[in-house]
């Protein structure tokens, strides 16, 4: 296992950072398979209509794998944070990652979801060795 920086987390988005650098820095080989979706966030209205408009979906997870013919989907959560599920929000359908990655899964792709730098690494290993 390579070694990797301990400094912790505060946010999703920094927990999601640390594991960029480390896979972009340490698995050279995953470079170019492996992004990451624009979701979530904060955006004014016009940026927000543009990306709906071009195709952005709620619900959809952080990172996405092929490698080796097969689609990983990789979500990024702190500890104890959980999928969110579909849900009602200003009197529209928001679909959650739950749902999202179970209809992924269906049709084949590997869904992992890290709760630490250690434990998406682990997973990052994984992918390779199998």
């Amino acid at each position: 296992m390579s070694s990797y920086s301990t400094v912790t987390a505060v946010t999703e988005d920094q927990l999601q950072a640390q594991f960029w650098e480390h896979v972009w820095n340490n698995y050279p080989q995953l470079r170019f398979h492996m992004w990451a979706v624009p979701n979530g966030g904060n955006r004014n209205p016009v940026e927000a209509a543009k990306l709906k408009a071009t195709g952005l979906l709620s619900g959809v997870w952080d990172l996405h794998l092929f490698w080796k013919g097969k689609l990983h989907i990789i979500e990024t959560k702190l500890p104890g944070q959980q999928l969110t599920v579909t849900r009602i929000v200003k009197r529209k359908k928001v679909y959650g990652q739950k749902e999202w990655g179970e209809l992924m899964a269906a049709h084949g792709s590997i869904p992992h979801i890290y709760h630490s730098l250690p434990e998406g690494i682990a997973i990052i290993e994984k992918i390779i060795l199998s």
